[in-house]
């Protein structure tokens, strides 16, 4: 994928967002790398504070927190238009007990924690697009964060009706952690 490619569809995703001239996508691309992951690949590591925030362009990402027992939980799936990161490891620059994995193939722009400062001082017209996305990220978690709060049931229908998508990668497992309940119970109430 070329830079001019790149660009554009950096642009494409980010107008939905706030519109700009494409010019200051071409400043942009000096800190903004296209990268693409292959499905089960390990994205960031459990051991490992998060470096990369990863607009998704393509593609299904997981963070996972590591099960005693078979398959690691799922504790929220990142989609296209979704920024996948651990985020308290990125922000606090601390080890945490979450990794990130493609759920399948996955293309996105990523950005360096230490490029972030970087890329607002560039151009003002950057801390525009940097304020929506922060406002994107804070949203995005709220909502999950709000959805894990609610009963099993209420909030399994706002799953389904929400994220259909990212819902197909949550196991009953997954759904059994997430709501803090059990597998019995998510059995007795999807069905």
């Amino acid at each position: 994928m070329g830079k001019i490619l790149s660009t554009e569809l950096l642009k494409n995703d980010f107008d939905k967002l706030i519109k700009l001239n494409p010019v200051v996508y071409r400043e942009l691309k000096k800190f903004v790398k296209v990268k693409r992951y292959q499905k089960s690949e390990i994205i960031k590591p459990i051991n490992q504070i998060d470096q990369y925030a990863r607009y998704i362009h393509s593609g299904y990402i997981a963070k996972l927190f590591p099960a005693e027992t078979g398959r690691d939980y799922r504790v929220r799936i990142f989609s296209k238009g979704t920024v996948a990161c651990d985020f308290e490891s990125f922000y606090k620059e601390k080890l945490t007990g979450f990794y990130l994995q493609a759920l399948s193939y996955v293309s996105a722009f990523e950005i360096k924690k230490n490029d972030v400062d970087k890329v607002i001082e560039v151009s003002h017209d950057f801390s525009k697009l940097a304020a929506k996305i922060n406002n994107l990220i804070h949203m995005q978690a709220e909502t999950w964060n709000h959805i894990r709060e609610l009963p099993l049931e209420e909030g399994y229908q706002v799953l389904k009706n929400n994220f259909p998508n990212e819902l197909q990668f949550l196991s009953k497992k997954d759904l059994a952690f997430f709501f803090n309940t059990s597998i019995y119970q998510v059995n007795k109430s999807i069905e």
